[in-house]
């Protein structure tokens, strides 16, 4: 067997226990799918695939499968019972037309960007097959035969019923780095339909980059870890509703940006440093942070940092997420709105990229730990100290470890309004050597403990010279936390 048999496996056993008025998840189906070949749950199928290769569905496994239903759920069932019922049907795995329009497309999976073309297909798919119905997400759900596939989606053992052929409408999905993984399992999870029940899926995605979405689709299965599953992203759904075979898998060139040369937005003590850090380090995470009232904190001293680190390769931003006002990612220096905008570091790494400008807050720690030892991350965010923003760029998450060895460096930067016009005030934090640290609170500590340069001695300075009144700034307004933290700080000690 093999791990893509597996997840088709589990699929068909969740269904089979669902009519036995047994419940179980997704996850806990796949792990039931390990006990089949020997392990004790999934993550031990991804970690031992070679085992996983030398074991055949047969009495033996299934047996193995009986004995983890009778004392884990209370399910009695022969092992000869379960081989025949997850064994497909022979007329089924024998069949190569599908049941529901079989003069029609291949089974598999579709994508497009347009909601036009998933309502031609549809018009299409009811005129070839005299009204029938079809399961649907939101991309669907406006035409009378849709049944709307729950919350159980493609995952749902209903599925595993419904006749070959049947239409299938996923979406919209958005392609960004906060909803790839989801985007990612989905994907896969279609594939899996397609190949194991003969569907014929629609995905719909929502992205900024409809020439780059077969590529994206394609990168999710391949990283994956099966190199088969792709075969089953088919084709596209054409604005006239056709299910077209073939699709662009392939990514083109990547884009070099214009060089970058300004670094004022980083007071010069800073940049020196960060110069001699880049000149022993070209791998890791730089985290800026700034409690400007802007749109897209950080960015202006990102601008800084992709100068001192051009010669670290090529440079793409991140898309974050999707919201309502997509057009607020436009408000960001000229050297960083003239970057390839991209949906995620792993399409990004993909095409060849190795320098990303990127949000923390919607940035799993997990995708920064497969990259880091080959990519530089500059991380850009609101934060007001260092600790914070070392915070959400690296401490530890759940079981995962810190990624403070990887921190090269993290730069806040306050604007302070002075008798003498604006300071530019920063708390800096230059990484240390040989350090492991996962305990959160521990890396708060480390990172305000290990600073090289203080903002609070910055504004006592201010405040000693005259240049700072204290009542002024412990006023300050919306957005400058860090500057009424200080004054009440300082006007505390007095």
């Amino acid at each position: 067997m093999n791990t893509q048999q597996l997840k088709q496996l589990a699929v068909r056993l969740r269904a089979l226990l669902e009519d036995a008025a047994v419940e179980i998840g997704h996850g806990q189906a796949l792990d039931l799918s390990a006990s089949l070949v020997g392990l004790r749950n999934w993550p031990e199928v991804q970690a031992f695939p070679q085992r996983v290769q030398a074991q055949e569905l047969d009495l033996s496994a299934t047996a193995r499968l009986a004995y983890r239903l009778a004392n884990k759920y209370n399910h009695e069932a022969s092992s000869t019972e379960l081989l025949q019922l997850l064994l497909p049907p022979a007329d089924l795995r024998n069949a190569s037309t599908p049941y529901i329009w079989p003069a029609g497309p291949e089974a598999g999976v579709y994508i497009t960007t347009t909601q036009t073309a998933i309502d031609a297909l549809v018009e299409r798919y009811q005129e070839a097959t005299d009204g029938a119905v079809f399961y649907a997400e939101r991309a669907g759900m406006e035409h009378d035969a849709a049944i709307n596939l729950g919350d159980d989606g493609l995952w749902s053992g209903g599925l595993e019923r419904v006749p070959s052929g049947t239409l299938v409408v996923l979406g919209p999905i958005e392609l960004d780095q906060q909803s790839w993984r989801e985007a990612s399992d989905r994907v896969e999870m279609a594939c899996i339909r397609a190949e194991s029940s003969g569907h014929r899926v629609a995905i719909l995605f929502d992205t900024l980059l409809p020439a780059m979405v077969g590529a994206d689709a394609t990168v999710m299965l391949l990283n994956k870890g099966d190199d088969d599953l792709h075969e089953n992203l088919v084709g596209t759904v054409g604005d006239d509703g056709n299910l077209q075979p073939g699709l662009v898998r392939q990514y083109s060139q990547p884009i070099k940006g214009a060089t970058v040369t300004d670094t004022s937005a980083l007071p010069k003590p800073v940049a020196d440093q960060l110069k001699a850090v880049f000149t022993k380090k070209n791998r890791g995470i730089i985290a800026l942070g700034s409690i400007e009232d802007v749109e897209n904190h950080g960015t202006k001293i990102g601008e800084a940092v992709l100068a001192l680190t051009e010669h670290l390769g090529l440079a793409a931003r991140i898309l974050p997420r999707h919201r309502s006002t997509m057009s607020k990612f436009d408000q960001v220096p000229a050297a960083v709105s003239q970057l390839p905008f991209l949906a995620s570091i792993e399409s990004a790494y993909a095409q060849g990229y190795r320098r990303f400008l990127i949000d923390p807050r919607y940035t799993k720690p997990e995708v920064l730990a497969r990259f880091v030892d080959d990519s530089l991350f500059i991380a850009c965010t609101y934060a007001a100290t260092v600790e914070e923003l070392a915070m959400c760029t690296v401490a530890a998450n759940g079981r995962s470890p810190s990624l403070l060895p990887w921190l090269l460096a993290a730069v806040v930067v306050a604007p302070m309004q002075t008798s003498e016009g604006t300071e530019i005030l920063t708390d800096v934090y230059i990484g240390v050597e040989d350090v492991h640290i996962d305990n959160a609170g521990h890396v708060f500590d480390f990172v305000a403990r290990h600073r090289t340069i203080r903002i609070e001695d910055q504004f006592k300075a201010l405040v000693d010279s005259g240049e700072i009144d204290i009542a002024v700034a412990s006023d300050a307004g919306i957005g400058q936390r860090t500057i009424k933290r200080l004054a009440r700080l300082f006007d505390a000690e007095r």
